[in-house]
């Protein structure tokens, strides 16, 4: 496809379709991406890296000395807590910026999209993906307690909520019932999509854990003294730069709404009934 080819999002699209269009689609808009993603969450992944390789040098620390109580009890710290705060806030920006994106992408030409665009729409939708979140968690939480099958089939269902709350603009559990209405006869499908999305992703992310992993088994194999502040910098630096791995979230994200997209096409046609309805325009003028 040509860079500057604008992709129809509204079709019905394969399994190979879907992952050829949604690397096509931030190859068009990576200058934006990492802007957004950039300024919005730049100030949160320090924070991270800071609390995350602090909590890794206290772990390695703690399984040194055989402390392996005071390392489980570690876990249940302020500091692990605020690690899943930050983590928690920069997923959910990294959300708004890849489906707000995709969203205002059909109303104007390739890359003519501003950042300003791109802020405008996330101030709006913030709070409302937060609590689709929290609803998620929920609802996950909920379906895991009564059976783990359940649990499984909602992880797959809740993907698409934020999607469709942002482009429908309709209530949480509206978003939710229609998720499960368009993946009925394919949840097998999305699941297999987001596998697959995943493995890529974790497999051009490792890189960026493994000072992290190079580090902790240094650290291990010589018994390093954790208590200087030499390797506690090292693990900081390390986290800093793990933390730019949760930029690659957004192949994930893409690929979940061209998916949504392309169930919607399939279902209600709704792209095709578009185009004969701009034909008959054209005609009557």
């Amino acid at each position: 496809m040509n860079q500057t080819e604008k992709i129809e999002l509204k079709k019905a699209r394969d399994f190979g379709a879907i992952i050829n269009d949604t690397f096509a689609f931030l190859r068009q808009n990576v200058a934006l991406l990492f802007k957004a993603i950039l300024i919005i969450t730049g100030p949160i992944i320090p924070i991270q890296g800071i609390l995350l390789g602090l909590h890794s040098a206290d772990t390695v620390s703690m399984n040194l000395n055989s402390e392996m109580g005071g390392a489980f009890a570690g876990i249940f710290t302020l500091r692990y807590l605020l690690i899943i705060m930050f983590g928690i806030l920069s997923y959910t920006f990294i959300t708004l910026i890849a489906y707000e994106l995709v969203v205002l992408y059909p109303e104007k030409n390739v890359g003519a999209i501003t950042f300003d665009d791109l802020w405008k729409a996330i101030r709006r939708d913030f709070w409302m993906i937060v609590f689709t979140s929290v609803g998620s968690f929920f609802v996950l939480f909920f379906s895991i307690i009564l059976l783990i099958i359940p649990g499984i089939y909602f992880a797959v269902v809740v993907t698409m909520v934020p999607i469709i709350r942002i482009q429908e603009r309709n209530s949480f559990f509206e978003a939710l019932r229609r998720s499960m209405r368009l993946m009925k006869g394919n949840w097998w499908f999305t699941f297999g999509l987001v596998f697959l999305l995943s493995i890529i992703m974790g497999a051009a992310g490792w890189i960026f854990g493994l000072p992290n992993f190079i580090l902790t088994f240094t650290a291990v194999f010589h018994k390093a003294d954790m208590t200087g502040s030499f390797y506690r910098v090292l693990f900081i630096i390390a986290g800093v730069i793990y933390q730019f791995s949760s930029f690659l979230s957004v192949i994930i994200l893409v690929g979940i709404a061209l998916q949504y997209y392309s169930l919607v096409e399939k279902k209600e046609g709704a792209g095709l009934l578009r185009k004969i309805e701009d034909i008959g325009r054209k005609n009557e003028g």
